[in-house]
């Protein structure tokens, strides 16, 4: 039993350390976390229109902003001054390119699922939704956004995220 419980200790040291060598995923070079003066003045600085402005929420929209090659629209959200997470909108004939982009740099996807989209007609399509996490940060590529004709990627910081889901939990629930 003694023997067990330390090498449970051992295993979850180890883990611990794994934990704080991961470092966030970097976009456009930017970590995820970073604050927002760091965003302000990264080297490929666009101009970001803001679109929301509230309490610990910050996210602007970039149009004509690129990632691998495709362009399209960003949305960047900060959550207490944090970079929590981009949103990109890009074409869907933009896709393979991505997707190969995103394992080239990040590796092999965490999971590859299959989706069924369907339009407002009725029309059904065929589309993956592919994860990559490093157990801080993850990435979800859709092929199918909202239509048949975008797709969309999402960078998030896990952390940030869960603790603003939180909040808007907390507020939601205070307001009834």
């Amino acid at each position: 039993m003694r023997t067990a419980i330390l090498v449970l200790a051992m295993i979850a040291s180890s883990v611990a350390q794994q934990a704080e060598k991961t470092e966030p995923y970097e976009v456009k070079g930017v970590k995820l976390g970073s604050s927002l003066d760091e965003w302000k003045q990264r080297p490929a600085a666009a101009e970001c229109r803001e679109v929301v402005n509230k309490g610990d929420d910050y996210s602007c929209l970039e149009l004509g902003a690129t990632f691998a090659g495709a362009s399209g629209k960003e949305i960047v959200s900060f959550y207490k001054q944090r970079l929590s997470s981009f949103y990109f909108v890009i074409s869907a004939a933009d896709y393979s390119g991505v997707r190969a982009a995103l394992e080239q740099k990040f590796g092999k996807p965490a999971s590859v699922e299959s989706k069924t989209y369907q339009n407002g007609y009725g029309a059904k399509f065929q589309g993956e939704y592919v994860t990559w996490t490093n157990g801080i940060s993850t990435i979800a590529l859709e092929e199918m956004g909202s239509d048949k004709m975008h797709s969309t990627l999402m960078f998030g910081q896990l952390d940030i995220l869960a603790e603003a889901s939180k909040a808007k939990a907390k507020a939601k629930a205070n307001d009834m």
